[in-house]
């Protein structure tokens, strides 16, 4: 049975490895995308594996989705939100020179 997590520890060691080699730019451009394809839903890249994504939601109920298991600790839901609003300020500024798609309200 396949598992992602096994899967991403191997990549992420080749990344490191390979990263600052300039004659491994396309080795290391294809490593990213596939570790990044690893930790969005599956449909995302049309992949026909489970992702990090998938497996997160898989029997994940609304009460775990929401609670904070202690104070200082934040619920799943706000971990979800945050990298999502570090991916689209990343890519739409930093990469693409645009604006940022999701905004924080004040």
């Amino acid at each position: 049975m396949y598992s992602v997590a096994e899967d991403w520890n191997p990549k992420q060691k080749q990344l490191k490895n390979i990263i600052l080699n300039e004659e491994k730019f396309n080795e290391t451009i294809g490593l990213i995308q596939d570790l990044h394809s690893m930790v969005h839903s599956h449909d995302v890249y049309g992949r026909d594996i489970p992702t990090l994504e998938d497996e997160l939601w898989d029997g994940l109920d609304k009460k775990a989705f929401v609670t904070m298991p202690t104070k200082k600790d934040v619920t799943i839901a706000w971990n979800i939100w945050h990298i999502t609003r570090i991916e689209d300020l990343t890519v739409n500024i930093l990469i693409a020179d645009d604006f940022q798609e999701f905004k924080r309200q004040n």
